[in-house]
């Protein structure tokens, strides 16, 4: 599904560039959840260079993720919390 979502974001340069410029100024961010609270080096990186190729601003991402009984525990929703606080 990510490779989909880069490749339907490099077409906005290619081929629907009109699509493409309306992207130009706008902001991203990322959040993304995991089975667990390792960090996954890097794997920011595609969203932070997609961002800088299409002219927006990365405002940054947050890990999260769920417990095996799906619970989410309190670090996760303080994590959500600040990132949220970063957004406004």
């Amino acid at each position: 599904l990510m490779k989909v979502f880069f490749d339907r974001i490099s077409d906005c340069l290619k081929i629907d560039k009109t699509t493409g410029r309306k992207l130009r100024g706008k902001k991203m961010a990322m959040l993304y959840c995991g089975s667990d609270d390792a960090k996954l080096e890097g794997f920011e990186i595609p969203f932070r260079d997609s961002a800088a190729y299409l002219g927006m601003e990365y405002l940054g991402d947050v890990q999260t993720w769920l417990e095996d009984d799906g619970i989410i525990e309190e670090e996760v929703k303080k994590r959500i919390s600040r990132f949220i606080q970063l957004l406004k």
